[in-house]
């Protein structure tokens, strides 16, 4: 017989078990902790902490006292006596799965990423063929920037188990495919709930329906690489909602979903092919010669890891460029790694360098339009005006309106209407009458430019250009399916979360309507929205231009 090597599995002695003496106090302690469980069964946490507390008093080492008395921690938010009681019981029994799983949970949200993830990779080890702690680590991975890491991860944890059913709460009146993909996506953690979050690749549509009546069938297209056979064993479903929203980074699963649409013959929201035409490339060639929108100029350099000045230069070169520029890297939505360039020679790229230096990117340069303007109530600064909006089923939706000031990468700024009292009425004006507010057509336009991308489901950032040369049309920013449809934030006016009620009311019209199902009545979810209407502090004059255009605008 072959001589078993020291390090083989036969050669792993089995797990020590925790030291036990059957002493009267550590007897006392296991009682104590049976009665926390009893009281924390009936809501009685404090008393159960009283009890657990007693436990360890009998006896410090108690595993299931210290692990409770963790759980009941982390429940109330104090998460670093928590972490020493999970430590407590971890060192006396190190590979227990859900111990580790929690110690994970409760080192991620106290930010401590790097071990949550190590923590993570032991539950793997434990549980090689399980797909959750897979998933975890894919996302820890990616919290942390390691993408490649991520990437494969997600990969693995999908093989194993394509298909997540969410069924309807009360009766399912629409069954909806979903394709997603994880290993084309981007996975993060939300350190506030330990959940997962697919931040790049898809929007969030599909956790707005109803979920009281429609069933969500999620599959992850990624599985058809290894699996073929999973085309024929996709379960029915009334429509196909293709849920991957970015033409760069998942091209290659946009291809698999398209697979999928070419096979069930399903009505589709979102057609993958109409996702892949929607790149930036794709929508500058779309609309370059459309005399009623602007989007600007842009040129897609591929697969590059050029520096970031080097790009810019080249393109200046070849494609007519004039700074100012912004250039960004591809798959990146929130204004991540992305640069507007003034002077090439004082400009910082080193963000883009770094990232350029990890590994290939693609990156876009684009010309960059003036949409900046110097309100008369505040003439020594610059204010910037941008505005999201909806193509829902062919109808434009207002969104939400965003400001900054001296800053062109406008995005959330909750102080912004308390610095500029006025907005209020300008948001107002553009949620309810965005056809008066624009003034004109351009309302219009900007709908029956978004049409012709052949989306179903798309959201546009767009400003009033402010060049004399394009004075007063509509300058968009992005159009894509991967913005995400935020119910309200922080400070949001109702206006806001009465524009969000309206559009989610329009998803739900165009599903039944793609799926041919008479449409129910759908009560959209309850969540915090502002309660006190905003009080009338306009100091706008009755002659003043809602858009943004005073008279000192291009000063």
């Amino acid at each position: 017989m072959a001589k078993t090597h020291r390090y083989s599995p036969a050669a792993i002695q089995p797990r020590p078990r925790p030291l036990r003496t059957g002493l009267a106090a550590e007897q006392d302690a296991v009682q104590r902790v049976e009665d926390a469980r009893t009281l924390m069964a009936q809501g009685q946490d404090a008393r159960a902490m009283n009890q657990l507390t007693a436990a360890l008093k009998a006896d410090p080492l108690c595993i299931e006292a210290n692990l409770l008395q963790a759980q009941l921690l982390m429940k109330h938010k104090k998460h670093d006596t928590a972490l020493l009681l999970l430590q407590t019981a971890l060192l006396q029994q190190p590979d227990d799965y859900d111990s580790l799983v929690r110690y994970a949970r409760c080192l991620s949200e106290v930010g401590k990423t790097r071990l949550a993830l190590a923590a993570m990779h032991r539950c793997v080890q434990l549980r090689p063929n399980h797909d959750a702690p897979r998933r975890y680590l894919a996302a820890l991975y990616g919290t942390l920037g390691f993408e490649e890491h991520s990437r494969y991860w997600a990969q693995k944890a999908v093989r194993s188990k394509a298909f997540h059913l969410r069924e309807a709460k009360v009766e399912t009146k629409l069954t909806v495919l979903a394709l997603f993909t994880q290993a084309s996506g981007s996975l993060g953690i939300n350190r506030k709930t330990f959940g997962i979050q697919t931040s790049e690749g898809h929007n969030n549509l599909t956790s707005l329906l109803d979920s009281d009546h429609i069933t969500v069938i999620r599959f992850h297209v990624d599985t058809l690489d290894s699996q073929p056979e999973l085309l024929r064993m996709l379960p029915a479903a009334d429509v196909i909602y293709n849920s991957i929203t970015d033409p760069e980074r998942c091209e290659h699963a946009l291809h698999l979903a398209q697979k999928v649409c070419d096979r069930l013959n399903l009505p589709v929201i979102n057609e993958p092919n109409a996702v892949l035409a929607s790149s930036r490339e794709s929508n500058y060639a779309r609309f370059k010669d459309n005399p009623n929108v602007i989007l600007p100029k842009s040129v897609k350099v591929e697969n590059t890891q050029q520096n970031a000045k080097a790009i810019v230069e080249q393109a200046i070169k070849d494609h007519g460029f004039e700074l100012p520029i912004i250039i960004r890297l591809a798959g990146y939505q929130g204004g991540k790694f992305m640069h507007k360039v003034d002077d090439l020679d004082s400009h910082d790229f080193a963000e883009l360098d770094e990232k350029l230096s990890q590994q290939p990117q693609t990156v876009y340069v684009v010309q960059y339009h003036e949409f900046g303007y110097r309100d008369e109530n505040m003439p020594d600064d610059m204010l910037y005006l941008k505005y999201r909006a909806f193509l829902i089923g062919g109808k434009l939706y207002p969104a939400h309106l965003r400001g900054d000031i001296n800053q062109y990468k406008v995005h959330i700024n909750n102080q912004i209407f308390d610095l500029c009292p006025w907005l209020q009425d300008f948001e107002d004006h553009f949620l309810r009458d965005p056809v008066d507010y624009f003034g004109g057509d351009n309302w219009r336009h900007l709908e029956v430019a978004l049409n012709e991308m052949g989306l179903d489901y798309t959201g546009v950032d767009f400003a009033v250009a402010k060049a004399p040369e394009h004075q007063g049309k509509i300058l968009i920013f992005e159009a894509n399916a991967s913005m995400r449809n935020w119910p309200t934030l922080r400070n949001d006016t109702p206006y806001v979360y009465g524009a969000w009620q309206n559009n989610l009311q329009g998803v739900h019209h165009h599903f039944c309507a793609r799926a041919d199902i008479e449409p129910w009545a759908f009560v959209v979810p309850q969540i915090e929205a502002p309660t006190q209407p905003v009080s009338a502090q306009s100091v706008v004059s009755s002659e003043r231009n809602k858009t943004g255009g005073g008279d000192n605008q291009n000063e």
